[in-house]
């Protein structure tokens, strides 16, 4: 059986990092990332208690990864950060010159299309998603370091054992073919994976002349991933010191993968180093510099992390970002670390699509800009950086062409500046975004009028002119929360992250209401409603009788909750039960003479009386007492469901008027799944009115859409735990109908006294609601937050070892279990295990063993185990004589193996 989790458990899978450092190359790109941070931290899609900074090249001038990495060091060390915490310094790429779409604002956010859980609600991770999730899986050593990693390529991580040790710094790399590695660093290494040297695009004939390939003819190519322990960062920067005033001044750059890697190379040597990487003797300033350094750092051992294979997904151009969009190759998609794309859905990339009219191998964008949107057009196979005189293009065609196309002067068009593509002002700015002006750069014509009168850019202004705050929302709005998405869930998604990102209440309240509405929607889309009934099944003089028990959840709820269950399938187990002996949910149908309905509650003490259709249609209030017997007699098909139909003349020809008497002997709020209960239970009444045989699993199916009609959202672990009756495992599969199988649990006679004697129901005398609770916990996991997407699996690997622990009548596991889901109720909703509930059970006495709340928490009662016998029948007296709250106490209970009663007086 599979152990229980304690919670050395949960500190130790925490997130992977205590604090991520995130470079970017000028402040428009900070400005864009902190607001990318931002959303991702409102839509819970950072890891809990990940601390952010954004830290952009001083000056806007590019010190190269290597020198941002030496300054955000000496940064972590000035806070003394560099001990004790888990660091990551994420390089986002630069200016991205070779993918010039998203040169403004960082490569590392090019979203990447839907295959999995990226930023939660529309599963359309960015790289910066991909790569911090890759990352995370990295278990720095307990004295912390520091992990540096490329921002512009992700490494696949997920299932290798990479030892990082504490002690040397660590390289990951990965095996490759010499065809391969000629496009990478490649690092030569002894028989114990310490680094020897490091090679740069080696040929093949380079590759064997430094002993670089093993008996199977590959090489070790750097994966752009280092990991500094403390000490190791201490003697780089005491090497670096007399050099980071130069890199804050941006008069000195230098590169992680050159000139760091190879100063920790066992087989470097001072001059050698020097000449490949101080260029001679002429720039003495450097070269000093560079001396000290590297006679500090090679005193720091550095070693691979050698992987098992090279998944490797590399952005480094707009060809390779189209191939991967178009890509289903699994390196390439990554699709199991991002989780698995939901039923029915396709991927999906909004931004970049195929346009008819437009030539083949062009590519067209939009980005917001100060007083306006500036179009963009280029070629996926134009150069940046080369200029006009050596064949740079734009679309295919040459540079040189555009003073005669566009009517303009070389010096109109590129100022004082190179003759390239990245400096070339040919981009227009309007308030629309018209792709008509930038039609005549791929289809070979001149100009238009209309583009002439426009203000032009080039893509080195937009590192400057581009409005990041502005920009960062309306990405993420257009592509991870489309307002036009079809399917119900991704209608519920999209609006789920509307709704943590709205400014005002009232957007907000909007947005969650859409949200729900679609998750009942997508319960709905298979569900049948009975035909409406013609003729009452009973007679006047007679009454319908059904009773139920409550349920005690044990583990797995919320996995049976929709949309979870149904993207994922759901387990629970739970047990039904008699309060005092009795059945505490029961509902009574009559046929009455008078040809109106009426509805009774007992508990409540109210009655109300219905004399037309549209007044039974108003229950979606579930505030309102009588919401779900209205519901409940609607969806029954007893009355008409046409507002505009005769109440009074369908009831003439069924036979007569309906009165319903509801009675539950549970308070208000109690966490037993009473609600639920109460509403299975009517509808098995109104159906033997209706003359209907309804089986338990199609009224557990009616009432999850009964659920959904009121507005409370619950799943369907509840009334199953009261249709059937004893300890129960209750399961389902994936899809949108959900029907859970039933397995009975024999608990062995041992282990039921055990249980019997030792345990009390506690009421707690906080009374909360389900829907509230429900609400939240559906909107974090449309959001896709990570802490609710890992309970989820968590959450039904508990039902499944509580389940095995009941069989075996193992007291010990099943203790272990409870206390674990009582844990990951609070990992998915905080306030299920409060403060107040805390207090409770510290009052009960140091005899409690194991507790958990009987439902969503919050409130409501307790279900508590204790050490022994004595110590349950001690609080059991102490609450009955002097109860902590007015309401607080213990109610009787037992096992209910029976479940819904049936009968017909």
């Amino acid at each position: 059986m599979p152990r229980a989790r304690t919670d050395a458990d949960e500190r130790r899978d925490a997130a992977g990092f205590d604090l991520l450092v995130l470079t970017v190359a000028n402040d428009v790109q900070r400005r864009y990332a902190e607001r990318m941070l931002g959303f991702r931290r409102r839509l819970g899609a950072l890891p809990a208690g990940l601390e952010t900074r954004v830290v952009a090249d001083p000056g806007g001038r590019r010190v190269g990864s290597g020198g941002s990495t030496l300054l955000c060091m000496a940064d972590l060390a000035k806070r003394r950060s560099l001990h004790g915490r888990r660091v990551v310094i994420l390089h986002s790429g630069g200016d991205a010159r070779r993918l010039p779409s998203w040169s403004a604002f960082g490569k590392i956010w090019v979203p990447l299309g839907r295959h999995g859980t990226g930023i939660g609600p529309m599963n359309v991770p960015a790289l910066f998603d991909l790569v911090l999730a890759e990352l995370s899986t990295l278990a720095l050593p307990a004295e912390g370091g520091v992990v540096v990693a490329s921002g512009d390529a992700a490494l696949r991580l997920t299932g290798e054992r990479i030892a990082l040790d504490g002690r040397d710094a660590t390289v990951v790399a990965f095996p490759a073919g010499p065809a391969r590695a000629a496009r990478h660093g490649v690092f030569v290494v002894d028989r114990r994976g310490r680094v020897r040297r490091t090679l740069q695009k080696p040929t093949r004939a380079q590759l064997a002349e430094a002993g670089a390939l093993d008996a199977r003819g590959q090489a070790l190519v750097d994966g752009g991933i280092f990991c500094f322990p403390p000490a190791a960062c201490t003697a780089l920067l005491r090497g670096a010191r007399p050099m980071l005033a130069a890199i804050r001044r941006g008069a000195l750059a230098l590169d992680l993968y050159q000139e760091l890697a190879e100063a920790m190379a066992s087989e470097a040597t001072r001059s050698g180093y020097l000449a490949r990487f101080a260029g001679g003797d002429g720039d003495r300033t450097r070269h000093s510099f560079l001396a000290r350094f590297f006679d500090a750092a090679h005193r720091v051992r550095l070693c691979t992390a050698p992987l098992s294979a090279g998944s490797f997904l590399h952005l480094g151009s707009t060809r390779e970002l189209i191939e991967r969009l178009a890509s289903r190759e699994p390196e390439r998609v990554f699709p199991e670390r991002l989780g698995p794309a939901h039923a029915g859905l396709k991927p999906h990339e909004p931004r970049i699509t195929h346009d008819p009219d437009m030539p083949s191998g062009c590519f067209v964008s939009h980005v917001r800009v100060r007083g306006g949107i500036c179009t963009l057009a280029h070629g996926i196979d134009d150069d940046c950086k080369t200029d006009a005189a050596h064949g740079g293009t734009l679309c295919g065609r040459p540079l040189s062409g555009l003073p005669a196309r566009t009517g303009r002067t070389a010096r109109a068009i590129w100022g004082r500046n190179p003759h390239t593509l990245w400096h070339a002002r040919i981009h227009p700015v309007d308030r629309e975004g018209n792709r008509q002006q930038v039609r005549w750069m791929m289809d070979g014509s001149n100009a238009p009028a209309g583009w002439k009168r426009a203000r032009t850019v080039s893509f080195a202004d937009l590192t400057r002119l581009a409005d990041p705050e502005l920009a960062a929302h309306e990405d993420l709005l257009d592509h991870h929360l489309p307002r036009l998405a079809r399917a119900p869930l991704d209608r519920a998604r999209a609006s789920a992250g509307r709704e943590a990102l709205a400014a005002d209440a009232a957007s907000r309240a909007r947005e969650r209401t859409l949200a729900l509405s679609a998750v009942g929607d997508a319960i709905a889309a298979d569900l049948s409603l009975p035909p409406e009934v013609r003729r009452f099944g009973v007679r006047r003089d007679q009454a319908v009788w059904a009773s139920a028990p409550v349920r005690i959840d044990l583990a797995g709820g919320w996995s049976d909750t929709p949309p979870l269950c149904i993207e994922h399938g759901g387990c629970v187990v739970n047990v039904a039960v008699k309060l005092g002996g009795t059945l505490p949910v029961q509902a009574m149908v009559r046929v009455t003479d008078e040809p109106t309905v009426s509805v009774h509650s007992v508990d409540a003490g109210r009655t109300g009386r219905y004399a037309s259709v549209r007044e039974l249609l108003a229950h979606d209030d579930p505030a309102r007492w009588d919401a779900l017997p209205k519901a409940a007699i609607v969806l029954s098909g007893l009355v008409p469901r046409d507002p505009g139909a005769s109440l009074r003349r369908h009831l003439e020809r069924a036979g007569g008027g309906l009165a319903v008497t509801l009675f539950s002997a549970v308070p208000r709020g109690s966490g037993l799944g009473t609600s639920s209960i109460l509403g299975a239970t009517l509808l098995a009444a109104l159906a033997r009115a209706a003359g209907r045989a309804a089986s338990r699993d199609r009224i557990a199916a009616s009432a999850a859409l009964l659920e959904q009609m009121i507005r409370t959202r619950g799943g369907w672990q509840d009334q199953v735990g009261g249709l059937w009756g004893g300890f129960k495992r209750c399961s389902t599969h994936a899809g949108r109908r959900q029907v859970p199988a039933v397995s009975p649990i024999a608990v062995p006679d041992r282990l039921a006294e055990s249980l019997r004697a030792r345990t009390l129901l506690v009421f707690s005398g906080q009374r909360r609601m389900a829907r509230g609770i429900l609400e939240t916990v559906v909107l974090r996991y449309l959001r896709g937050e990570p802490a609710v997407l890992a309970a989820r699996d968590r959450l039904v690997e508990g039902a499944e070892a509580m389940a095995v622990a009941l069989r075996a009548g193992d007291a010990d596991a099943f203790v272990r279990r409870l206390d674990e889901y009582r844990r990951l109720k609070a990992t998915v909703d905080p306030a299920s295990v409060s403060d107040d509930l805390t207090r409770l059970v510290a009052w009960l006495g140091s005899g409690v063993e194991s507790w958990s709340p009987a439902g969503a928490g919050g409130g409501g009662f307790l279900y508590v185990v204790f050490r022994t016998p004595a110590a349950a029948r001690a609080a059991a007296a102490r609450l009955a004589r002097r109860p902590p709250t007015p309401l607080a106490r213990a109610f009787p209970f037992e096992p209910d193996d029976d479940g819904l009663r049936l009968a017909v007086l």
